[in-house]
């Protein structure tokens, strides 16, 4: 279950980045880090699937940089 919701936010991250770079004009620019948090949250996912120390880390540091995107995308829009 873990690693088909990890796929399902990975390919919804890439689907997401490629459109925020080829509608550049009607897509605001927030998008492209909103879709990198969410491919972040993606690789957050898969690795805490994994048994491991090493990968319960790496999991961290994921979900880490996931909320550090979402927080600038918020404020990013609160700010417009």
């Amino acid at each position: 279950m873990r690693l088909a919701l990890a796929a399902t936010l990975l390919i919804g991250a890439a689907l997401l980045w490629l459109a925020s770079r080829r509608e550049r004009s009607r897509i605001p620019a927030w998008v492209s880090p909103l879709a990198i948090a969410i491919g972040a949250l993606g690789l957050s996912v898969a690795a805490a699937s994994r048994p491991g120390v090493g990968w319960s880390i790496s999991s961290i540091c994921f979900s880490v940089i996931a909320i550090v995107l979402i927080l600038i995308v918020l404020r990013d829009m609160l700010r417009r």
